[in-house]
């Protein structure tokens, strides 16, 4: 698993005018404006300088095997658990 950003405020600026609108984003689905304010364009770039994101990272634990397992040779299975950095 990777190292993930998730946003959540996007600021987007209209490809016609340059007007910028900022969405406060309710999921992990990005939300784009779809008519600009100012000239009703519908074309919009994400600025990521001016955006806010919030860190996720994955953290590998490996389940420690059985006394039976050791005997068999076998290691424990491994799992991705996804974390949050404030």
């Amino acid at each position: 698993m990777r190292h993930r950003l998730l946003l959540i405020k996007g600021c987007f600026r209209c490809l016609s005018c340059g007007n910028e609108i900022t969405i406060t984003q309710q999921n992990k689905s990005m939300v784009a404006p779809t008519k600009c304010d100012k000239c009703s364009g519908k074309r919009f770039k994400l600025l990521t300088d001016k955006s806010e994101f919030k860190d996720l990272g994955p953290l590998p634990l490996t389940e420690q095997p059985t006394l039976e397992q050791l005997k068999k040779e076998l290691q424990g299975s491994e799992t991705d658990i996804i974390y949050e950095v404030e």
